[in-house]
């Protein structure tokens, strides 16, 4: 079981400690108590510690820039080492976020050391770059609701069409519905 430990602000461990490092592929909205809901990213790290090793789960809030760490409850031995990664994985996953397993203990020393040097984990509050804000998707461009016929953009014809002829864009199009059709029959 994983506890928020509000004491932890960065993971002082050196990256020849570290086991096991998964990253997060996609960012997920997430509300924790006294900060308001934003994008975030998470880390899965397991490393040694003297008598066993220990787990954390970390969330990197974007807008706030601040790291949220997730503790497993106890210091545990090699043998449980699996288990507690799997468990980590399942917490991690369960807000929504897809973990990527960068097979950290397979790489050299000096590349473990530079992935280890540029994550937030180890530099803590600082090492999070700034968001540029953006505009929100769902005012720039809404999409249309479900069963609503898409029409491409009225666009001028290029030099060299034949009349009749479908676009390349028209293609994508009529090639979307048919994948969406296809999955949809799944």
């Amino acid at each position: 079981m994983f506890f928020l430990d509000k004491e932890i602000d960065k993971l002082d461990v050196s990256a020849d400690r570290i086991t096991c490092l998964l990253s997060s592929m996609n960012e997920v909205q997430v509300a924790l108590p006294g900060i308001p809901g934003q994008r975030s990213a998470a880390h899965l790290c397991a490393y040694g510690v003297s008598g066993g090793y220990e787990a954390v789960a970390v969330l990197v809030l974007c807008e706030v820039r601040k790291l949220a760490f997730y503790r497993y409850k106890e210091v545990f031995p090699v043998s449980r080492l699996d288990d507690v990664v799997q468990e980590g994985i399942l917490f991690v996953e369960s807000m929504g976020f897809m973990l990527n397993d960068l097979d950290f203990k397979n790489l050299s020393l000096e590349d473990r050391k530079r992935i280890w040097d540029s994550s937030p984990l180890s530099k803590g509050e600082g090492g999070i770059p700034r968001v540029a804000a953006q505009p929100s998707a769902a005012v720039a461009s809404p999409s249309p609701s479900l069963g609503e016929e898409v029409t491409p953009p009225n666009l001028p014809p290029t030099g060299g069409e034949e009349k009749g002829a479908m676009r390349d864009f028209e293609k994508r199009i009529e090639l979307s519905r048919r994948m969406g059709r296809l999955l949809a029959s799944f």
